[in-house]
């Protein structure tokens, strides 16, 4: 029996029904949802590893003569930064010591391979940090090893998830079959939610919740006090339908494990989590604006102001050429939504004539994308000569660094969309506002003002559900070929 953890993502809802779907969750649950368990865990974990780290560190300061001062703070501020890249905090079930572990491992490595950088550029020895990276991953994960089973972020924090089955009456009495009889296990059965109508045996159920098909997942929680729901088949449910019941238990600080073929199968390169038999594999989400994001923002805001000192000169010469050449501002404010579904205000440099907007009636049967959501013409006469330039190679873009160093919006990242765009988005295209939109990403390499709505929106939100440091860099790599060709720019 395979399980399919779509564990919580601990994404704070900033949509008003997505925060009020939380609220009520809360209230009618009567105690802290699953959510908030997840994170005081986490932050135990933190604490933790903080003073397991400390220790390390003294150890190191009186028994690594060579060890400075400023090497050991610059190691104490990026170990918990390694950790939070390597989702050392994440809410993933870790019933297995090497799972608990290999964050910690994979944090060595990121630290290491920094120093090793570091090193080769310099030309300085980096044995005494080398010696004291490896001294924290050792006391880190001892302690995690000794201490952590109550501490570590899980699925739960003190024993087995709460959980509602869902899914048909024959597939829900297979599942409570092949329970272990002692209740141990990743989920603890409080409830059944019979979808095909048909009855279950009353013995099987006994001392169970059992449920209706009329429900949603969410609310099924709720009537049953669970933590979770676990789907039980597929076969009742498209594939668009699971996907929205997760992430309406998501908003609602509840998770999601599901089984999708009810049958014992398990192969040796399924992981088994704790006695139960049951190989669970685990849906390794993220939450962009918080544990992994946390690393993304600290290195956006960096590249961010070293690049408008950089580029401060490149900028005045464009504010000055934007002034002399047309009159009007020398940036263009605008409109935009960003993570949560906020707006704020994005800066460009203006490339268009005072009064471009009251132009655009006389030419709204030249634009080039469908719905008349998004304005765009190849060869605008509103553009200005110097616009044309700085649109095709993207110049009028860079003073968008302000607002990634606001915090507005990231180095990479989704398009930042119109307000008027986001009316018209599906339910589905919503996804992208997990995260801050990018100055750059997936739609800026893949076609730009050449790609139509829907292909834009299936990039953002693919961006979103697969999000990598090495798609980060992947798209970074790109960028440069795509603006110096002016591929899709107009």
């Amino acid at each position: 029996m395979t399980v399919i953890d779509l564990r919580d993502r601990s994404w704070r809802a900033r949509t008003s029904g997505a925060t009020t779907h939380t609220h009520e969750a809360t209230s009618r649950l009567g105690a802290t949802p699953a959510r908030g368990r997840i994170l005081e865990a986490g932050w135990r974990a933190i604490g933790l590893d903080a003073v397991a780290s400390g220790l390390a560190a003294a150890a190191c300061a009186l028994l690594v003569p060579t060890l400075t001062v400023q090497m050991l703070v610059g190691l104490l501020l990026a170990w918990p930064v390694a950790l939070c890249s390597a989702r050392a905090y994440a809410s993933r079930p870790r019933d297995r010591a090497r799972a608990r572990l290999r964050p910690v491992l994979s944090a060595v490595v990121r630290v290491l391979a920094v120093l090793a950088v570091v090193s080769a550029v310099i030309g300085v020895s980096m044995t005494p940090m080398v010696l004291t990276t490896v001294a924290l991953g050792v006391a880190t994960a001892l302690a995690r090893f000794a201490f952590d089973r109550g501490s570590v972020a899980r699925t739960t924090v003190r024993g087995p998830m709460a959980v509602v089955a869902r899914g048909s009456a024959s597939d829900l009495a297979r599942l409570i079959a092949q329970l272990p009889a002692d209740g141990r296990g990743p989920f603890r059965l409080v409830g059944v939610q019979v979808l095909d109508g048909e009855p279950v045996d009353d013995g099987l159920v006994s001392g169970l919740l059992v449920l209706g098909p009329q429900d949603t997942p969410v609310d099924v929680a709720l009537e049953a006090g669970a933590d979770g729901v676990l789907f039980v088949g597929t076969q009742h449910e498209s594939s668009d339908e699971m996907r929205r019941a997760v992430w309406q238990l998501e908003d609602a600080g509840l998770g999601a494990l599901m089984i999708p073929i009810m049958a014992p199968l398990a192969t040796p390169s399924i992981q088994t989590i704790g006695a139960t038999g049951l190989p669970l594999l685990s849906y390794d989400s993220r939450d962009l604006g918080s544990e992994i994001g946390f690393s993304k923002v600290v290195v956006d805001k960096l590249i961010a102001l070293a690049g408008l000192i950089a580029l401060a000169p490149v900028m005045l010469g464009i504010a000055v050429m934007v002034k002399l050449t047309s009159r009007g501002p020398i940036l263009f404010r605008q409109a935009r939504v960003g993570r949560g579904g906020t707006e704020f205000e994005m800066l460009k440099f203006r490339t268009m004539y005072e009064d471009a907007e009251a132009r655009r009636a006389e030419l709204e049967a030249l634009n080039e994308h469908e719905g008349g959501t998004l304005f765009k013409i190849r060869d605008d006469p509103r553009i200005t000569s110097v616009g044309h330039v700085l649109r095709k190679y993207s110049l009028d873009e860079l003073p968008q660094l302000i607002n990634v160093l606001r915090g507005e919006m990231s180095l990479v990242g989704p398009r930042p969309p119109l307000p008027d765009e986001v009316r018209h988005y599906s339910q589905d295209a919503h996804r992208r506002f997990r995260v801050r939109p990018g100055l750059t990403g997936l739609w800026q390499v893949s076609g730009r003002s050449d790609l139509d709505p829907v292909e834009s929106a299936r990039l953002d939100t693919h961006y979103v559900e697969h999000w990598s440091i090495g798609m980060d860099l992947t798209i970074l790599a790109r960028t440069p070929k795509v603006v110096v060709t002016g591929e899709g720019a107009y």
